[in-house]
């Protein structure tokens, strides 16, 4: 039998009004692990419906051969870590098992249900709400779970706006094994991450959602986009374009992009950046990141 995976909205059916949106999904290496991630409209905090939403997607996907589904929350996320846990997950501990961060770990099991059901029945679907399953069957790319320093530079939030808000230096162009710690480390800046746009023509597979801390992050590929940029927006207005500098570049190379992409007086762009560093003004190697074959683009 598949993996329960799948996406869903959520709905208030009596006013057929989409409020949010749920998933599962396996946790990469190894892909056993199940993670649940919802996220509602901020005008529908405080209500119950993540609570009742959460709690009917749980009792259906523990019905289904699996025994346990897990949230992942990173430490100091205090916000996040308390709505998990009055969505019924209970806390079993810490581990970097996970995209290699450093992670909080909450669990929610089928003996769970009786103690941490909302105060109505067990309906199969409560009445308020529908949660309206949108299948997409999506192979995850493995994941390397190395504990290694994440390469990001940030301007200055004082900094006058550029082309580039910062400079990031990734191991791999694989949006799975890379993303969430780029995704951590600009949080602080952003707040809670909502959406990256990337390349397809240079980055590998990735689904449509990814959830970091317990939210769900949409990955929309853009083959239009810079190949040398990533685009982040938090929920709000805050918006950060990060120069992409390519996994195979020199150390050097890499590095004096970084320290400029990061400086408060520099405002040019992630080319005339990643040229800075050639004599001639031609592109040194590596320095352009290196488009995928039309092999790997087979199915996307």
């Amino acid at each position: 039998m598949p993996s329960p995976a799948g996406r869903w909205a959520i709905e208030l059916t009596a006013e057929r009004r989409v409020i949010g949106g749920a998933l599962l999904l396996p946790l990469p290496p190894g892909n056993e692990d199940m993670e649940i991630g919802w996220h509602l409209r901020p005008d529908m905090w405080g209500n119950g419906y993540a609570s009742e939403a959460t709690f009917c997607l749980a009792e259906w996907a523990l019905s289904r051969d699996i025994d346990e589904i897990f949230a992942v929350v990173r430490p100091g996320n205090t916000h996040v870590a308390t709505s998990v846990r009055r969505n019924g997950m209970q806390w079993v501990g810490e581990t970097d098992k996970y995209f290699g961060l450093v992670l909080q770990v909450f669990r929610r099991r089928l003996a769970d249900l009786d103690r941490a059901a909302p105060e109505a029945e067990h309906p199969p679907f409560p009445q308020e709400l529908d949660v309206n399953p949108q299948w997409e069957w999506r192979p995850l790319a493995s994941l390397s779970v190395r504990r290694v320093p994440l390469r990001l530079t940030l301007k200055p939030s004082s900094s006058p706006t550029g082309e580039v808000d910062g400079g990031w230096w990734p191991r791999s162009m694989d949006p799975l094994a890379e993303f969430p710690a780029m995704i951590a480390g600009v949080t602080d800046r952003v707040g809670p991450v909502s959406r990256v746009a990337y390349n397809t023509e240079t980055w590998g597979d990735a689904p449509r959602d990814m959830v970091i801390d317990g939210e769900m992050v949409r990955l929309e590929g853009i083959r239009a986009l810079d190949p040398r940029t990533v685009f982040v927006s938090g929920r709000g207005w805050q918006r950060k374009t990060l120069l992409v500098v390519p996994p195979e570049a020199s150390e050097n190379t890499a590095q004096a992009a970084l320290t400029s992409a990061a400086s408060p007086g520099f405002r040019g762009g992630a080319e005339q950046i990643l040229l800075a560093g050639s004599t001639d003004g031609s592109a040194p190697d590596g320095t352009v990141p290196v488009p995928r074959s039309k092999s790997s683009e087979a199915g996307r």
